[in-house]
């Protein structure tokens, strides 16, 4: 993933001080690059689970009870999101993709017949990656530190910590502490949810 490789290669790029605390402006970005790569994937996967018959990767075929195109999609999942209860959260015209405990709410309202193989893809608790480790869904831990990045509060700073090591005094060093195998935490992050969406492609 090119986003790993940019990582690896440029943090010399340096900090910046904080009044919260100090940040690599280069860090900053491929996390939001890689938040953004799996918002973008969990859109495609749904959207285009929707729009007709479609093969997973493991040689499931699977045909939506009721084709629909994007835009059709959208008006049926905002009408889903008035619904008292719903789970699901519209923001700028669009759900929030990425949400977890929307999956199967976002799944159900497109009546995609594999809503089921989605959902239990992106709620594990962990994910084997190719190495054949089994390591925890990085999903909510990197939607904190992305919460974080783009707001840049006292508040978001609280819930990252959370997630930190005591050694971590700010966020490149918690994505740079090694973490199984001798790997950073952001390549955890990355082979994660690569894993992923793997298993919701199946």
């Amino acid at each position: 993933m090119a986003v790993r490789s940019v990582f690896h290669e440029g943090h010399a790029s340096g900090d910046v001080d904080c009044a919260i605390m100090p940040y690599c402006p280069l860090d900053d970005g491929c996390l939001i690059s890689l938040w953004d790569a799996w918002n973008r994937f969990m859109r495609s996967i749904y959207l285009g689970s929707a729009a007709g018959p479609t093969s997973g990767i493991g040689g499931q075929h699977y045909t939506p009870t009721q084709p629909r195109d994007e835009s059709e999609c959208l008006r049926v999942l905002v009408l889903a999101a008035g619904q008292k209860g719903s789970g699901i959260t519209i923001s700028a015209g669009e759900p929030k993709w990425f949400v977890v405990s929307s999956v199967y709410a976002i799944a159900t309202s497109l009546e995609l017949p594999n809503a089921t193989a989605i959902a239990n893809a992106v709620t594990q608790n962990t994910i084997q990656v190719d190495s054949g480790d089994r390591i925890d869904n990085p999903v909510e831990e990197i939607r904190a530190f992305r919460n974080y990045v783009a707001h840049k509060s006292h508040a978001e700073a609280s819930r990252l910590r959370a997630f930190m090591s005591s050694g971590d005094s700010d966020l490149s060093d918690h994505m740079h502490e090694k973490a199984r195998g001798g790997v950073t935490r952001f390549d955890d992050w990355v082979d994660g949810l690569i894993g992923l969406a793997w298993d919701a492609a199946l």
